[in-house]
């Protein structure tokens, strides 16, 4: 799991943890607007002064990130708050995901907007960490199959028609082999340097930074896929 929190939620988050832990606080966890500034808000802690921070909207954050949950009050006009398993684990491991078999975990998206220089999106391609598909084989089978099909409409304008014909044939291949079909890794090293245009086809580095963000995700599944293939 990558936990996906901008610092402020993160340090709200370890404050309450924190607080909990040194019998500071009790849950469920109440929150309550100071006023001046308007964007603060306070949680009363015992014997010390409350806890002021900005941005109620990190404690929705928090829940969606499934770091707490929440109740509404009696009320029904507030929210009362606690912290969950997940909230715990986070702090605990100070906010970092576990580790895959080839390394640490990556959140795809990024990987791909990074590479691209924020020019590729990917509609298709499911919000997700290369962790989070080590035993979901539906899950990377859309992952896969949406960087392929991306990938093939990516070449398309760049290759003659005999070129692109091969290319998209071994970008199938290619994907078949991620998914269920008999292969070494020999054989995923030698169809991902084919497809990565290292030897003959060049192209302009705009198109090339764009194709190589898609390609070096799906090395990290191929990399994935390797590992199982030693460890059988």
């Amino acid at each position: 799991m990558i936990y996906r929190l901008n610092p402020a939620q993160r340090s709200l988050l370890k404050a309450l943890v924190l607080f909990i832990q040194d019998g500071k606080l009790k849950e469920p966890i109440g929150v309550f607007p100071v006023g001046n500034p308007p964007t603060a808000y306070a949680i009363h802690l015992r014997g010390e002064n409350s806890f002021i921070f900005e941005n109620y909207g990190d404690m929705d954050a928090l829940c969606q990130a499934g770091m707490l949950g929440f109740r509404w009050n009696r009320t029904g006009l507030g929210k009362l708050f606690f912290l969950t398993e997940t909230g715990q684990a986070a702090v605990s491991q100070e906010f970092k995901g576990p580790a895959t078999s080839i390394g640490f975990d990556v959140y795809l998206p990024d990987v791909i907007q990074a590479m691209s220089g924020g020019n590729l999106m990917l509609d298709g391609l499911p919000a997700v960490s290369l962790s989070e598909m080590l035993d979901d084989l539906k899950l990377r089978r859309v992952v896969v199959e949406a960087l392929v099909d991306r990938l093939v409409t990516a070449v398309y304008p760049l290759l003659n028609k005999e070129a692109f014909t091969t290319y998209k044939a071994l970008a199938e291949k290619f994907r078949d082999c991620l998914l269920h079909v008999p292969v070494t890794d020999n054989d995923l090293k030698h169809m991902y340097h084919t497809l990565s245009f290292w030897d003959e086809i060049q192209i302009e580095t705009k198109f090339m930074a764009q194709a190589q963000a898609l390609l070096y995700v799906l090395w990290l599944v191929a990399a994935l896929r390797i590992e199982e293939l030693r460890e059988n």
